[in-house]
């Protein structure tokens, strides 16, 4: 019973996996504004942002200076576009993102010690991609 039910699993996956990249494949290309630098929103007022800037440490204050700030859609915030754009841009603004909301960064994900499954497999492999452009 049990072999029966991995390999249904391990069908079932394989499926998926083909039919993601089936669907991948059509995708049209990306959007010219991906280019741009990114942007994220926090959940604060621009004066709110003015107060917590002071208790920011110097790499984080100076990235809070070089982004553009614009009121959030919806009344929920400001977003915080920076000028430029380098390699780690994007994980520099998740960081500010972490700090001006919470007051300090959280830990990453920890999976733990965990027993080898097919779905703990396409876990991982999710999780790697995540780090990349897109979002987990």
């Amino acid at each position: 019973m049990r072999a029966r039910t991995l390999l249904t699993t391990a069908a079932v996956a394989s499926t998926a996996a083909v039919a993601g990249a089936r669907l991948r494949a059509r995708l049209p290309q990306p959007p010219q504004h991906l280019d741009r630098p990114p942007a994220i929103t926090v959940l604060l007022s621009g004066e709110e942002l003015d107060a917590r800037r002071d208790g920011l440490s110097a790499e984080h204050r100076d990235l809070l200076d070089a982004c553009r700030r614009t009121p959030a859609p919806g009344d929920r915030g400001t977003e915080l576009r920076p000028s430029a754009a380098g390699p780690d841009t994007r994980q520099q603004l998740r960081l500010l993102k972490q700090v001006l909301e919470t007051g300090h960064t959280l830990p990453p994900d920890d999976t733990g010690d965990r027993p080898a499954t097919p779905g703990g497999k396409l876990l991982d492999l999710a999780i790697s991609q995540a780090g990349r452009r897109g979002r987990l």
